[in-house]
Formats: structure tokens, C-alpha cells, sequence
């Protein structure tokens, strides 16, 4: 049980993703918002404004969470530089409004606050460390991934490269207080903080009747940015025999360039399915759906999908990178196989697909995994007791 606690304390996040979850950092700030009030904060949300249905995510939201909007979010690569500079500007009549004891940025990566860090907000604060540039865009956090493949968000990421990594080393050298999702991501980041692992709903993400029916081909799903970091080259490669075959169906679901991944999978006809994004709040009917979860990224920190994956009693097939190891056993939850061997994922994917008994224990394992360390509440306590630390 939460302890109870005495204070209410007014905790600022500042979320540049945020209603309706569209990625993992908006999950992320979701289900933290979502618990830290269930735990008795008062949680001011700072966040762009972005056009979706959001009443399911809205009407679950405490009456301590209060959301405040600044600039407007898309999925543009420059929408967050709108949100940092709108940030710099509106903060400070918002702190005068609301007084916050804390201020909590929730991603790296997008320092939401980069230019807020410029003045001195009278307020201690401490950012979220997903992963850093340099280990989002390299295998292992070492040697950059190459292909033919590669998104837009991608190739421009690799432009301004140098901007962007002089901007985050500026950025943790003015950052006091960091919180890591993975001792691998505090590795790469080289800095000093706690390690709270990220949490999913449990309850939201449940085991399902319907699971590896007889006599059914499996489906296998992926969950993730259509992007080349996703390893996606690899995943077609290892299952271009087996949808040959008939073997397996496969779902891709995610935001990316659909119209040409379907262009690329034409020749396997309805054995693939590219759905595009799907909104969180429909992600657990596409986990009812699935026999196998596959996650082939080149590079991960503590992937969400994973999570909510084994939550939901399925199996995984994923790369053995990043943060990943430290959520899964290889043989126990599922499989792990390195970055871009197609060889070694498809033999990961023929043993679950012939062994109907192996997927049920696997999954049954995973669950157990879950609620014994990964939930959203565990998240939400140990984040609450930082930010006493902090105070």
C-alpha cells in the first residue's frame, strides 16, 4: 500500500508529450501524472496542446491533475523547439499563479526546458533521461546505424546532429537532478542519479482470453515508430520465409511512412498488416490480437511496448540492447537475439510459432514479471520518494 503523506506537494511536468499519448514519453507522463496524484500531488501538467480524443485519458486524470497548455504539438520535427520557446516565455506567470515546489521534465532528449535553464526559476528540478541523442541514434550507443531505409525524422536528426549534441551537453551541465529508466541509459549518459525503471498499467494491459488458439496461424506483432532504429529491415528479412509460407500473420503498428512499408510488403498480400498509429487507449485489443510481440530495434532504452507486451501474458522477441536485458531473461519471457540478425530472429520466432506450450509459459512468466516490478504505481512511489529527496 502507498504511504500516506502528509504535504500536499505541487509538482510541475513538463511533458512535450503528453493527451493523447502518441509515443512512449507521453505514455510515460501519462501514468505518471495519473499515479503521482493518486499518491496526493498536486500535478500541474505544462504541455503543447494537440488535436486527438483525449475524454477517456481526461475523465481518468484525478481532480488533482490540472493540464496547462503552451504552443501547439504535431509531429513535425520542429514542434518542439515551439514548446521550448513558449516554455521560456509562459513559465514564470504560471509559477507565480500556482507556486510549484518541484519541476519535473520528463524527457532528455526533448529538454523541454533547455531555455528555461537560461534563468533562475527559484524552483529545484530534475529531467527524465529516456536515452541521450547519441544513444538513440547508435547500435549499442556505439556505432551509428546506416540503411537505405532511413525516415525523415531520422535523416534530419543526422543533420543538425551537432546542434543538438551541443545543446544537450549544455543542458545536463546545467541539470542537477536526474532520474534514468535503465542503468544502461545512466551508463551512456555518464551522470549521477537514481534508476526507476518505467511502469505500465497493469490493469489497463491484462492477459486476455483467446491467446495461441489452436489451429491458428500466430500473429506477430510490432508496436513502435516505422522508422529504420526499429530495426524494422531486419524484421522483414526474418520473416519473409515464413509469410512465404503462411506461417505467421504480421501487424505493424505505429506512426511512420505506412504507404511505403505497404509498398515493400505488397508481395506478402493480408499476411501483413501496416495499421499506422494506434491510440493508447486501443492498444490492449491489439495485444488480444497477438500470439508473439517482436521488438528488432537497433537501439532502445526501456521500451514501453515491451512492457505492456508481457503485461498482457505474451511473448517477446526482442533485440539485446539498451535497457532491455534488465526488463527480460532470454528463455524465461521470451527471446533476445542481437541487433540485425535476421538469422537468430527468425529461429526465435519458429520456436514460439511450433510450440504453442512454450508461448503460454513464456506469457505466464512475463505477467509475473510485471506486477512483481514494472507497474505504473511502483514507478509513481519511487519517482514521489526522489522528489521528497530533492526537498
Amino acid at each position: 500500500m502507498p504511504r500516506v503523506r502528509c504535504l500536499l506537494m505541487k509538482v510541475a511536468l513538463l511533458a512535450p508529450e503528453f493527451i493523447p499519448p502518441w509515443g512512449g514519453v507521453g505514455v510515460y507522463s501519462y501514468e505518471l501524472a495519473r499515479h503521482l496524484s493518486l499518491l496526493g500531488a498536486e500535478v500541474h501538467v505544462i504541455t503543447p496542446a494537440r488535436e486527438g480524443d483525449d475524454r477517456e485519458f481526461l475523465s481518468s486524470l484525478s481532480g488533482k491533475v490540472r493540464i496547462h497548455h503552451l504552443s501547439q504539438a504535431n509531429d513535425t520535427f520542429f514542434y518542439n523547439l515551439k514548446f521550448q520557446a513558449a516554455l521560456f516565455t509562459g513559465f514564470m506567470k504560471l509559477q507565480r499563479m500556482h507556486r510549484f515546489e518541484i519541476v519535473h521534465a520528463t524527457n532528455l532528449v526533448q529538454m523541454p526546458d533547455v531555455f528555461l535553464k537560461l534563468r533562475d526559476i527559484g524552483v529545484p528540478s530534475l529531467t527524465t533521461v529516456h536515452s541521450t541523442f547519441l544513444g538513440q541514434s547508435r547500435v549499442g550507443g556505439q556505432e551509428r546505424y546506416n540503411g537505405k531505409n532511413l525516415a525523415r525524422v531520422e535523416r534530419l536528426s543526422r543533420v543538425f546532429s551537432p546542434v543538438i549534441q551541443m545543446m544537450e551537453k549544455g543542458y545536463m551541465k546545467r541539470t542537477k537532478h536526474f532520474i534514468f529508466v535503465s542503468r544502461w541509459v545512466k551508463g551512456i549518459a555518464g551522470a549521477e542519479g537514481p534508476v526507476i525503471h518505467n511502469g505500465v498499467d497493469h490493469v489497463r494491459f491484462s492477459p486476455r482470453n483467446g491467446y495461441s488458439q489452436s489451429g491458428k496461424i500466430p500473429t506477430v506483432m510490432f508496436a513502435g515508430r516505422l522508422i529504420a532504429m526499429k530495426g524494422l529491415d531486419t524484421l522483414i528479412e526474418a520473416a519473409a520465409p515464413l509469410l512465404q509460407k503462411k506461417r505467421i500473420r504480421i501487424i505493424l503498428s505505429g506512426p511512420g511512412d505506412t504507404l511505403s512499408l505497404k509498398k515493400r510488403l505488397a508481395r506478402f498480400g493480408d499476411s501483413v498488416t501496416v495499421s499506422g498509429p494506434v491510440p493508447y487507449h486501443k492498444m490492449h485489443s491489439m495485444y488480444a490480437k497477438t500470439d508473439i510481440f517482436v521488438l528488432p530495434s537497433l537501439s532502445e532504452s526501456f521500451p514501453l511496448s515491451v512492457l505492456e507486451a508481457m503485461s498482457c501474458g505474451i511473448p517477446v522477441v526482442a533485440s539485446n540492447v539498451g535497457g532491455i536485458p534488465e526488463m527480460m531473461k532470454d528463455g524465461k519471457e521470451g527471446f533476445m537475439v542481437r541487433p540485425g540478425d535476421a538469422v537468430k530472429l527468425r529461429k526465435a520466432l519458429v520456436t514460439l510459432i511450433d510450440d504453442q506450450d512454450l508461448r503460454k509459459r513464456m506469457g505466464k512468466a512475463g505477467r509475473k514479471t510485471i506486477t512483481g516490478n514494472f507497474t505504473a504505481e511502483k514507478m509513481a512511489r519511487e519517482t514521489m520518494d526522489e522528489y521528497e529527496r530533492i526537498l
